[in-house]
């Protein structure tokens, strides 16, 4: 079958699509999992950058020919916002460091903030559009966590007390917030330190990620024992991306499966769908595919992730191939 036959048969499906919408009213319940976060959006200057750099007593010197791609200090999230800025790409780094973030959150504030995740995300599309009850995972749910969540009736999460209450009236006050600082640039800026300019040939952004409750999925066992206890219709999982190999990654997937078995033994006409994400370890991206795709009964990517499906499986030319026609 070629591409124009494919294209012809997507087009198909997708005309469907918005007769679909009422009948998602019918659904009773839907939970969502792992990853909700608070995306911070800020959109920076040469100037302001300029002036972070000169705050903190960064050279030029520092800046030119930049190889690292993590933090280990404060100042390391200026450095990786100069590396993407002056060369137009996109990078995201993370922090299990508090101190980190708590520079950030007192250096570089935000214009808004949004939800992050695809459980987060997902959970409040799915109770925009209807279904009767969505009940989604946080490990992390501060008041400011609880603002991101549509203040629908049909919304829900765990409280304190291992409660279902309304998503966004929730405010576990011990959590910390789990902050992803989406840092947004723009081509042709510019600013000047010690005699070099720094020009930014492409508008692109830098993602300074705080998160290391999702980074290690930890699980809130309120919604953990809330499935297991529970009639659940749908179920949409995700968060699997972010884990590492080098960080115990593997064996968290692995505890992960009997947690979903239960579930579904506890719904066996649950519906499970997969988010696959951007998944930049391989050993995971292979792990997500052995383990937890055979649970699913559906699963979501774009192409970028299908071509990384592709390789890890062994479909080396048609990732190639797709590739080069994308």
């Amino acid at each position: 079958m070629d591409n124009a036959a494919l294209k012809k048969i997507w087009a198909e499906k997708y005309q469907v699509v918005p007769e679909q919408f009422d009948k998602l009213k019918q659904i009773s319940s839907a939970a969502t999992a792992f990853n909700a976060n608070i995306d911070a959006i800020l959109k920076i200057n040469g100037e302001t950058l300029k002036k972070l750099i000169i705050d903190n007593h960064i050279s030029a010197s520092e800046l030119e020919d930049i190889k690292l791609s993590c933090f280990n200090s404060p100042k390391d999230v200026l450095i990786g916002i100069v590396k993407c800025f002056s060369r137009g790409i996109a990078e995201e780094w993370v922090t299990e460091d508090i101190a980190v973030y708590n520079w950030m959150e007192k250096n570089l504030g935000f214009d808004r903030l949004q939800m992050g995740g695809q459980g987060g995300i997902i959970a409040n599309a799915l109770a925009l559009l209807g279904i009767k009850k969505v009940i989604t995972h946080t490990n992390s749910h501060p008041k400011i966590q609880a603002e991101q969540f549509l203040g629908l009736n049909n919304l829900y999460a765990i409280a304190d007390d291992g409660s279902l209450q309304k998503a966004s009236k929730i405010s576990r006050t011990q959590d910390i917030p789990l902050i992803h600082w989406i840092i947004e640039f723009d081509k042709g800026d510019s600013f000047t330190l010690d005699g070099r300019t720094f020009v930014c040939p492409k508008s692109n952004r830098f993602i300074a990620t705080y998160d290391p409750l999702n980074m290690n999925l930890v699980m809130n066992q309120g919604f953990v024992s809330y499935l297991e206890n529970n009639k659940t219709d749908y179920l949409l999982l995700s968060g699997f991306h972010p884990l590492l190999a080098r960080k115990n990654g593997l064996e968290l997937i692995k505890n992960a499966v009997p947690v979903i078995k239960r579930w579904k033994d506890a719904n066996p006409e649950m519906i499970i769908h997969l988010e696959i994400a951007s998944t930049q370890d391989k050993a995971i991206r292979q792990a997500i595919i052995e383990q937890i795709a055979p649970l699913a009964d559906s699963a979501g990517l774009n192409e970028r992730e299908t071509i990384d499906l592709l390789e890890i499986t062994g479909q080396t030319e048609l990732a190639l191939q797709t590739e080069k026609e994308t």
